[in-house]
């Protein structure tokens, strides 16, 4: 077996373990070529000394394209500690831009591709202009608020750290891929993200040509009292609402009482 057959053997077998893991039906690597197997060589390529970003892939499969979209690389993964994304790009016809989009809320969700086009945060859909697209969840994968608790380390991630290293990753795999970097890179998110986006141009003006920040949530400290008191006011005005019932309820019931026992009985509608 020479080497060529050998690696294009390895390649189908990267490929089929990952769509087994993703429980994805995929049609077979060779139907996208030597650009899918290089997408799925991926797989095999060291990342742990990316400057700033140490990461490690864990899946890795070419997806066929429908309609406008075209035929894509997804390569999904982790930057040490905890901070899963997932890159998507052109298997051919990249043009050479990169868009990190970030979490909103309290995150511990990856937006994809499909997400940010179906969301319209965006006019024209990216990936059939040639994008390649960048999510990340901000370092932990718990929708609610109990990930903090006496985690610095997920603090760190979710108060600015992620964008910065999914951005850097990001930067990685598509040189890895391309042979080069992105010549330009945007970082866009909305709330939560708008907030992350600030933090890019703050603490990281280096990682990115462009940011847009929808909707930044600030100042953190009168805005969560303000949640708070908001919760408590429903919650009185939720009990008021249940004591009011509850009064109204016993008065119409003696009422109908004192006047069946008046009528014997008896009850005239008017």
């Amino acid at each position: 077996m020479n080497i060529k057959a050998s690696e294009m053997i390895g390649a189908a077998l990267l490929f089929l373990s990952t769509a087994i893991a993703h429980g994805e039906d995929q049609p077979n690597i060779a139907t996208f070529g030597p650009a899918g197997e290089q997408c799925a060589k991926l797989r095999s390529v060291d990342f742990s000394l990316t400057e700033d970003a140490p990461a490690e892939i864990t899946a890795v499969a070419p997806v066929k394209g429908s309609g406008a979209v075209p035929s894509t690389c997804v390569v999904e993964g982790v930057v040490w500690p905890n901070v899963r994304f997932r890159v998507e790009f052109p298997l051919a016809g990249w043009n050479g831009k990169m868009l990190v989009v970030g979490t909103g809320g309290q995150a511990g969700s990856i937006t994809t591709a499909a997400d940010y086009d179906k969301d319209k945060m965006n006019s024209p859909p990216l990936l059939p202009q040639g994008y390649a697209f960048v999510g990340h969840d901000s370092g932990h994968s718990d929708a609610g608020t109990k990930w903090g608790w006496h985690n610095p380390s997920a603090q760190i991630d979710y108060g600015f750290r992620g964008g910065h290293v999914a951005g850097l990753i990001g930067k990685a795999i598509l040189e890895a891929y391309y042979g080069r970097g992105p010549a330009r890179s945007y970082y866009h998110s909305c709330s939560n993200g708008g907030r992350e986006a600030l933090m890019m141009a703050q603490r990281y003006p280096w990682d990115y040509d462009g940011i847009v920040a929808g909707s930044p949530s600030l100042a953190y400290s009168s805005l969560f009292v303000r949640f708070y008191a908001a919760v408590e006011l429903m919650n009185v005005m939720r009990s008021t609402e249940r004591r009011t019932a509850s009064s109204t309820t016993r008065v119409s019931a003696k009422s109908i009482s004192t006047a069946c026992s008046a009528s014997r009985g008896r009850l005239t509608i008017a």
